[in-house]
């Protein structure tokens, strides 16, 4: 569908909306459309600018949305007749259609029933983009989209409406540790590499992060808490001005015969427990901590998952040594320091539970520890992926 053409028919001839099947809103699986949602509230502000904007029907995804932040963002480029560029989030994106929003009104009814009509149209034509080709890439689209609004001038709004399990270009949720990275280390990777979009001067919307479709298994709330911290990460780190989380859920059917797109692991939650012959490592998925500090992420979730080895340790009346160790980062006395920390906080946790302080030594060794594995690439950056499992503390019984 080409926009620019309907729409200048549309405006010509209202009668073309009924056989273009723009009847507003969001469009089912079904195909009926429904009433649009109403504009929402947008925690951003949203300039005058060019609308770049990357969503598409795509395999693992709930059915493309207008939630009512979507509609604000959609609204305030119609009200303010700005360029809109549409881009689809396969594992090759591209632009599915462009327009430049223009009045012919000659008075105030006129206006409004023409804005009403580009709404419509706009909505719809974003509605109905699909995917075709295999994979997903959101990060390209989220660039591409970017480098079109900035091609109008230095300022805009970015829209992405996607899952954020990418599976093709820079970004590959097929290793599931990926979603128990940093968004810190997601960011200095993209950067290291050159793949970390430019979004300076642009009001960035993310919608529909973390919500899936079949076959993709459903995340659960940290993980998705992850990746929405992960990409808020990068769209911050990428210059934006402002980043909006769209906090509706997506919740239409997959569309059906579409590209095929990798299901993506989701982590187990983890529920650690002593063993008396190896030390047990606490990573991400259970006692996960804030980027460069020891302040745990989620503590009621570390203190659930810590239970079974609080009581264990209370029960055998176990000594256990709490060992730190961290990612290849920073200097090496920044890295024992962080690693020592870390082990001191999980002791904390542990007496909560009702260890005696008594039994449980800490220490801190940074990178050298035999369980160590290679978290540089060739070319000296940190691999994400391998860093997670190099972040953790250790439970060694010793008595």
């Amino acid at each position: 569908m080409v926009l620019s053409r309907i729409l200048g028919l549309a405006l010509a001839a209202p009668a073309v909306l009924a056989l273009a099947g723009c009847t507003g809103g969001s469009t089912p699986a079904g195909g009926t459309a429904t009433a649009p949602a109403p504009p929402g509230h947008i925690s951003c502000p949203l300039p005058d600018g060019s609308l770049g904007f990357a969503a598409s029907a795509r395999a693992n995804d709930p059915g493309t949305e207008a939630t009512p932040s979507v509609a604000a963002v959609l609204k305030h480029a119609v009200d303010k007749q700005e360029y809109v560029a549409i881009f689809d989030t396969d594992g090759s994106p591209s632009k599915v259609d462009d327009l430049r929003l223009t009045s012919r009104a000659a008075n105030p009814k006129a206006r409004a029933e023409e804005i009403s009509t580009q709404m419509t149209l706009l909505t719809n034509g974003i509605l109905k983009s699909q995917a075709n080709a295999p994979e997903a890439d959101p990060l390209g689209a989220l660039d591409a989209a970017a480098r079109s609004v900035h091609a109008q001038g230095p300022h805009g709004t970015v829209v992405l409406v996607d899952s954020g399990l990418q599976t093709a270009g820079a970004l590959r949720y097929q290793s599931e540790r990926l979603l128990l990275a940093s968004g810190h280390d997601l960011v200095a990777y993209l950067r290291s590499t050159g793949e970390l979009p430019d979004l300076r001067g642009l009001t960035v919307v993310l919608s529909g992060l973390g919500d899936t479709g079949r076959p993709q298994k459903r995340l659960d709330i940290a993980t998705r808490n992850r990746l929405v911290e992960q990409w808020s990460a990068i769209a911050k780190a990428g210059g934006a001005t402002c980043v909006d989380v769209d906090s509706q859920p997506l919740t239409e059917p997959t569309a059906a015969d579409l590209p095929h797109v990798t299901t993506v692991a989701v982590p187990k939650p983890a529920r650690p427990k002593l063993d008396l012959s190896r030390p047990v490592a606490l990573r991400e998925d259970s006692v996960g901590f804030e980027d460069n500090s020891a302040e745990l992420r989620d503590a009621a979730l570390a203190r659930r998952d810590l239970e079974a080895i609080a009581e264990q340790i209370i029960r055998g009346r176990h000594h256990v040594s709490l060992i730190g160790t961290t990612a290849t980062a920073g200097t090496e006395q920044g890295r024992h320091t962080l690693s020592l920390k870390r082990a001191r906080t999980v002791k904390r946790l542990l007496v909560s539970l009702g260890v005696p302080a008594g039994h449980i030594s800490t220490r801190g060794v940074g990178i050298h520890y035999p369980a160590h594995v290679r978290d540089l690439d060739s070319h000296g950056n940190l691999v994400p992926e391998a860093a997670v499992r190099n972040r953790a503390v250790f439970v060694a019984v010793t008595s």
